[in-house]
């Protein structure tokens, strides 16, 4: 009996349990053939619970856009999840879009392509993993996944295509597998979370736009495989601080960097050939800019309101020459202390209106301060108005490499006080220095030479020729003093400093400072020279000696101890040996020294 009771009650579960699988499990209730071609045989079956099974061998078929996809109509909204099953080889254009309500995807390893569209507008899917199998994703794949936080691609996927995974507006970091070649333009166009971006080693391309509005990217090393990063690639990226570029990259669309404030130093290698109009505009925290040797065109206002930078280094040595309206430069620097800029020493030839503003005024001159050419330079020659109206420039020394100089190279440079122009300039163009108001020219050359235009300088601005020896005779100027009659010494001395410093500025050359002494006899402001009639030049520590036989002291020895050469009456600290041919006196008189703080000849005539 008690066999029984138990054989019917595991009887009635065994029951209850085939009811219950049978109300739960998940029943079809419509399939259709989405076969693309009569060799494939692939279909499609939504279940009572909204999950829709993709099954058979083959490609499914592709559709032009969501309304013509067989489940849109009655089921988008309602599909919750879907699963691709083995042996289908794609997922097909517009197969998902507008399947708002899609939380899950399986994608299995058959899978060779994810068609464009595919998921358009899926904004309940969180994550996606993307098998080794895939090689391409195409256009707007995955466009306006809004909730999309995660992806995961593989090794194997070669291109990613245009607007891929653009507003993608929860997606905080991407990691591209090597094989990644190319990415297309708006691929992640307006992933305003993605912060995190590692690019693979074999990527060769990065589409217009592509990163364009991803807000939150801080840094980004580019690999060394990169030759082309299209228009607008990363516009607008504001808090972009450190791009790393590799020594590949050819080529930087026009607007590529626009506006990526937070980039702090901009070093373009040397593979660059071209920069795009306006590739680094309003880069206003940028520092330093460095160009380099290959690029060959520079678009209209490529580094335009680059504010902050302070350091400009220009190495290219085959750059075209500009038009009327490029100003590539334009306001560079301008919200810093000024620009120094270093031409590189294998620059040939600064191009036409390089550093030029927009001559029809519709731009603002880079605020450069500081124009050097690189040691050993083999600049050639400066092009028409290379450096006109830059009105912050103050000096410029040309180096001795320079053959010619062209119509208005530095025209309207109303800053520029000196110029320093060497023997090596046999060809001068005319208007040269137009409108320099406030220019000395210096030229190395005793008088013009014949191949300068009869027009070099219109404004008729004052020219020191042969300046190194005309300067060099305008430094050691004496104007006398006499002081401390109960020391019996005398000392004159005086230089004229502005003349010495301008030398030494102008050529390098460092010049000693000119001292005289003698003993005091009421000299009244003349200059007293020792017995071979010649003023001295001393150093510290050096010794001069008199021999003034009239006086009561057969010679002196005067000792210069110290020198300070940091104003134009120079401080001086003296020790006297006095031999009056008995014995040795050594004086260092507070009032001597106090008394040597030089006065001027014309206040000591007084």
């Amino acid at each position: 009996m008690k066999k029984k009771i138990i054989l019917g009650v595991a009887l009635f579960l065994m029951l209850l349990t085939l009811f219950a699988l049978s109300i739960s499990a998940s029943e079809p209730i419509k399939t259709w053939d989405i076969s693309a071609t009569e060799n494939d045989n692939v279909t499609a079956t939504l279940y009572n619970d909204y999950s829709l099974v993709i099954s058979g061998t083959g490609e499914m078929g592709n559709w032009t856009s969501y309304s013509s996809v067989p489940w849109y109509s009655s089921y988008a909204s309602r599909i919750i999840a879907a699963t691709i099953e083995d042996g289908v080889t794609n997922i097909g254009h517009s197969a998902f879009w507008c399947c708002s309500n899609l939380a899950k995807i399986s994608i299995p390893d058959s899978v060779t392509y994810i068609g464009s569209n595919a998921f358009y507008e899926c904004a309940a899917l969180t994550s996606v993993s993307i098998p080794s199998s895939v090689v391409t994703i195409n256009y707007r794949a995955f466009r306006e996944c809004s909730s999309l936080s995660s992806i995961i691609l593989q090794e194997g996927l070669s291109s990613i295509g245009s607007g891929a995974f653009s507003s993608c507006k929860k997606l905080t970091e991407i990691k591209l597998p090597d094989s990644v070649e190319t990415i297309g333009s708006e691929a992640f166009y307006s992933c305003e979370k993605l912060k995190k971006l590692h690019l693979g080693n074999c990527l060769t391309t990065i589409g217009s736009s592509a990163f364009s509005g991803c807000f939150a990217l801080t840094e980004i090393d580019f690999p060394n495989s990169l030759l082309s990063i299209e228009s607008y690639a990363f516009f607008n990226c504001y808090n972009l601080a450190n791009a790393t570029f590799g020594n590949s990259l050819a080529t930087i669309g026009s607007n590529a960097f626009y506006s990526c404030k937070s980039l702090t130093y901009i070093n373009l290698p040397d593979s660059v050939t071209s920069i795009g109009s306006y590739a680094f505009a309003y880069c206003r925290e940028a520092k330093e800019l460095k160009i380099g040797k290959g690029v060959v065109y520079f678009g209209e206002g490529a580094f335009k309101d680059c504010t902050a930078v302070e350091k400009l280094y220009y190495d290219a040595i085959k750059a075209d020459a500009l038009g009327y309206e490029n100003h590539v430069f334009s306001n560079v620097g301008d919200e810093a202390s000024g620009v120094s800029v270093v031409i590189g020493a294998e620059v040939t030839v600064i191009p036409a209106h390089m550093f030029c503003p927009d001559v029809y005024g519709n731009s603002y001159s880079p605020k450069i301060q500081s124009l050097v050419f690189e040691e050993g330079s083999n600049c050639e020659i400066i092009e028409t108005r290379a450096f006109a109206m830059i009105n912050s420039l103050k000096s410029v020394i040309i180096p001795d490499s320079v053959t010619a100089i062209e119509y208005i190279a530095f025209g309207s440079c109303t800053g520029l006080s000196s110029i320093v122009i060497p023997k090596s300039v046999t060809s001068m163009s005319f208007q040269v220095f137009y409108g320099c108001s406030s220019l000395t020219i210096y030229c190395e050359a005793e008088s013009k030479p014949s191949g300068w235009n009869s027009d070099w300088n219109t404004s008729s601005r004052p020219v020191v020729w042969d300046y190194k020896n005309t300067l060099r005779a305008q430094v050691f100027t004496f104007k006398g003093y006499s002081f401390n009659e109960s020391g019996s010494m005398a000392v004159g001395f005086d230089i004229d400093y502005e003349a010495k410093a301008l030398h030494e500025e102008l050529t390098g050359e460092n010049l000693e400072i000119g001292v005289v002494f003698a003993a005091y006899d009421l000299l009244l402001g003349q200059q007293p020279l020792d017995s071979q009639g010649n003023a001295i030049t001393l150093n510290d520590g050096a010794v001069v000696k008199f021999d003034l036989t009239e006086y009561d002291y057969t010679y002196y020895d005067f000792i210069v101890t110290h020198i300070i050469d940091s104003i134009k009456d120079i401080p001086l600290v003296i020790s006297a040996y006095i031999n009056n041919g008995y014995e040795n006196k050594y004086i260092q008189d507070d009032g001597i020294r106090d008394t040597v703080i030089g006065i001027s000849y014309n206040e000591a005539q007084k």
